[in-house]
């Protein structure tokens, strides 16, 4: 199966969870706040989950209609 880079790199899903991955990496190492640091990881994982999950579910879609086609 070949990945389409171009169309995963131009995914909107792709960049806002990147902006929310560094944000709250910015909030784990920018303050001694235990409060702030947890919600930073809380951030940070629930971002990149919230992705995958997302991403798989866009390329089971696409690949039921790749498979239709066929």
């Amino acid at each position: 199966m070949k990945i389409d880079w171009k169309r995963k790199l131009s995914s909107r899903k792709l960049w806002c969870a990147a902006a929310s991955f560094a944000t709250g990496l910015v909030a784990v190492l920018t303050t001694d706040e235990v409060i702030i640091q947890a919600v930073g990881l809380v951030i940070q994982f629930g971002t990149a989950a919230f992705y995958i999950f997302a991403e798989a579910s866009v390329d089971k879609c696409y690949g039921k209609g790749k498979g239709e086609e066929s």
